[in-house]
């Protein structure tokens, strides 16, 4: 008899991606190796191994290094002078003693590509003093693209979360592979309050690497190439301005590619991180900018580029390129820029500031207690916060018609962040869609808006074919290069003297990938030596991991918040009326033998909260999901004004009632409602239980959700007017 998992079971949902027909074919793999290379730091180890040297030269030892890495990060140059002259530093006896020794170590270290400026020259139309035309200088810093791709490919750091096979959309390509290129760009102001600094990074990155690993700024995986110049172009004249912008654009953003037009046609061979080589074709599949910049080709209008920037980029379809935008498109624009201004519009600011005061405080979400007219700076943060709660804020507050909007559009903007997508998500993406445009026409009617011709109600037309092609938009998200700009640009900004900055920011942030290149290096070094006797010299499948959820569902502290807490303390300040008959019931059904029942002289060890480890989904993060629960009783005020006291804490949580029923990821068959009122460990003299104990309170249990919210109601559980309480097991709470 052979045991057969069951295929909702959360140890299942992970993804298995189908292995590209080879040779069993008669074809031969994209991805097959060629021969052995060397990885950058497999030649750095072999440098400093043929001179005799330590893994940490060019400084003495680990002490040291540590003490640099500390330093380039945290202290300015001038602080970094003033350090070095302290006379503790000659007990140190470091290998450098001032500002300048300290570069000179930082510069032997390996370094990222090599930055180059190139001066571009634009002929205005207006005439100066002298009636000469005149002509302004912008620079161009760039790196090469393909050197950056190549050196992504080789970095071992990214060894477990490369894919080196594609899927087969076009006839194979022998003994080679494909790199799709994400190119990202976003104009950032440097200067907060005063002046008028801005810079426009462009970012590079390969779609191999996983997109969780893409998203952390800490893992170096997308590389900076480059800074469009940014100018006012005062000599053209502003009818002109916009026009020369737009070319300016597309020259200086041609050049930044320009190496991926012959390694694109042609290929070349990379050393990848698991040290084959094999042969790389670099081609653009996404072009990742915010709706904002996407708007630059409407704004414009339509008007001639002779030679836009793509033009000469093999196998590339720039519209095809254009990913959503989750943040603009969606959390800024359809929900908060229209969905909460309809609703607005409809209720009331007054009215909608009261509802969201009115929700209940929750661990992982934002409660609005002043509304949400007062905010003065909305982020995508606050976006998505509102999102948890406007579906059942706004139930029995509009009609049916317009509840079903709001719904709908919510869903739309949940199913589009998902990381993976099947047939049937992308079914209710598009179903989703289709009840909004079934249902819009309530709000003309209503008097909201008087039509739909909305840029971004049109984008989101195009979501489901853009999955298809490009994948699951949060591997484009313009959230990342946002998060990148505080190290590669704002920073470095900081740390220059403010004059022609843009090369001073270049400097300085190869100075910061040597530090990272080589903390990488070490950390490669450290692993690689630990497992170099284990090691094969096989080439890697595409990874397939996905986290493992601990064999407990819980974590809670070591020791219990409070100690030899009474009966009576805990049915007047955790409302626990109940608490000695329901644990006598608990005893009796776990202790068959037990020799005493609780009475009201016992005393009982609480704790304060629980994190419960929420069920794997193949649809989120490739990450652990925890979620708190708390039962804290209310804190009284100060007397003398000193604390202003706290509400109590007893959170809901769901609970296996039916353990036959409840099958994991399958819905809430077999799950029940209950509030969290104490946590607490069984009192030695009763027994030892392996799990913390909860005292709860019942809800009814859920059955059909609401036709229009589609959420599900429920309400206390009394008999005889008396809540229905029971004493638990931890082990049986599993999501909130």
């Amino acid at each position: 008899m052979e045991e057969v998992p069951d295929e909702d079971d959360p140890q299942n949902l992970a993804r298995y991606p189908k292995a590209f027909p080879g040779d069993e074919d008669g074809l031969t793999e994209p991805g097959k190796l060629k021969e052995l290379g060397k990885t950058l730091f497999e030649r750095m180890r072999c440098k400093q191994e043929a001179a005799g040297d330590s893994e940490f030269v060019p400084f003495m030892d680990g002490n040291e290094w540590d003490l640099v890495r500390w330093l380039s990060k945290n202290v300015s140059q001038t602080a970094m002078e003033e350090y070095l002259q302290l006379p503790i530093n000659k007990k140190a006896k470091l290998s450098f003693h001032n500002n300048h020794a300290f570069l000179q170590k930082i510069d032997a270290l390996p370094t990222g590509p090599d930055w180059k400026c190139e001066i571009v020259t634009i002929v205005g139309n207006r005439l100066d003093k002298n009636d000469k035309t005149m002509l302004e200088e912008l620079e161009l810093w760039m790196r090469d693209p393909v050197t950056c791709i190549e050196e992504l490919m080789s970095n071992p750091a990214f060894k477990e979360h490369m894919a080196y096979a594609p899927e087969r959309a076009s006839p194979p390509v022998y003994c080679a592979c494909i790199s799709g290129i994400i190119i990202s760009s976003d104009k950032t102001k440097l200067s907060q309050f005063q002046g008028d600094k801005t810079a426009w990074p462009v970012y590079i990155t390969i779609g191999n690497i996983s997109k969780e690993i893409q998203r952390q700024p800490s893992a170096h995986a997308m590389v900076l190439i480059g800074y469009l110049p940014v100018s006012k172009l005062t000599c053209f004249t502003d009818d002109t301005c916009s026009l020369v912008g737009y070319h300016l654009f597309h020259h200086c953003m041609s050049l930044l590619p320009k190496p991926l037009i012959a390694t694109g046609k042609e290929g070349m061979d990379m050393v990848y991180s698991d040290s084959f080589i094999r042969c790389v074709f670099p081609i653009l599949a996404a072009y990742v900018m915010d709706f904002p910049e996407q708007l630059r080709f409407e704004e414009d209008r339509l008007r001639a580029v002779y030679k836009p920037f793509w033009a000469e980029l093999p196998h590339t379809d720039i519209f095809g390129c254009f990913t959503p935008d989750l943040l603009h498109q969606l959390h800024k624009g359809v929900f908060k820029d229209h969905l909460v201004s309809w609703c607005e519009t409809l209720i009331g600011k007054d009215e909608l500031d009261a509802r969201f005061k009115a929700m209940n405080g929750y661990p992982g979400l934002c409660h609005f207690r002043k509304g949400i007219s007062s905010v003065s700076q909305w982020t995508g943060t606050e976006h998505k916060e509102m999102q948890h709660v406007f579906v059942g804020m706004l139930a029995g507050a509009v009609n049916a018609q317009v509840l079903t909007i709001v719904k709908t559009l919510i869903d739309f903007i949940y199913y589009t962040q998902l990381q993976s997508h099947t047939s049937r998500t992308l079914n209710t993406l598009k179903k989703s869609l289709d009840t909004f445009h079934a249902n819009k026409q309530i709000i003309i009617d209503l008097g909201v808006r008087e039509h739909f011709n909305i840029l971004k109600f049109h984008a989101i037309q195009h979501y489901v074919n853009s999955i298809h092609t490009l994948g699951s938009p949060d591997g484009y998200n313009t959230e990342s290069p946002k998060h990148l700009h505080i190290d590669f640009t704002k920073k470095a900004y900081r740390a220059s003297n403010r004059r022609n900055y843009v090369e001073q920011v270049a400097l300085w942030l190869q100075c910061q990938e040597a530090i990272a290149l080589h903390a990488s290096y070490l950390d490669w070094y450290k692993h690689d030596s630990t497992d170099e006797d284990i090691e094969e010299d096989v080439p890697p499948t595409a990874n397939t991991s996905t986290a493992t959820p601990p064999l407990n569902r819980y974590t809670i502290s070591k020791q219990p918040a409070t100690l030899n807490l009474t009966v009576a303390h805990l049915q007047d300040h955790h409302d626990a009326a109940d608490i000695i008959p329901t644990l006598a019931q608990f005893l009796k059904l776990h202790f068959k033998s037990c020799p005493m029942l609780p009475g009201p002289f016992d005393c009982f060890d609480i704790y304060n909260q629980v994190t419960l480890h929420l069920p794997t989904n193949r649809y989120l993060l490739n990450q652990l999901h925890t979620s708190c629960i708390r039962a804290i009783p209310a804190v009284a005020p100060s007397w003398i004004g000193q604390s202003q006291g706290s509400p109590a804490a007893f959170d809901t949580a769901l609970v296996v009632d039916d353990s036959f029923q409840y099958v994991p990821s399958s819905g809430i068959n077999g799950l029940w409602p209950a509030q969290i009122s104490i946590i607490f460990r069984l009192p030695p003299q009763f027994g030892s239980f392996p799990h913390p104990l909860a005292y709860v309170e019942w809800f009814t249990p859920l059955n059909q959700p609401d036709p229009v919210s589609g959420m599900y109601t429920t309400h206390r559980s009394s008999i005889t007017h008396r809540c229905r309480t029971s004493v638990i097991s931890m082990e049986h709470i599993i999501m909130f």
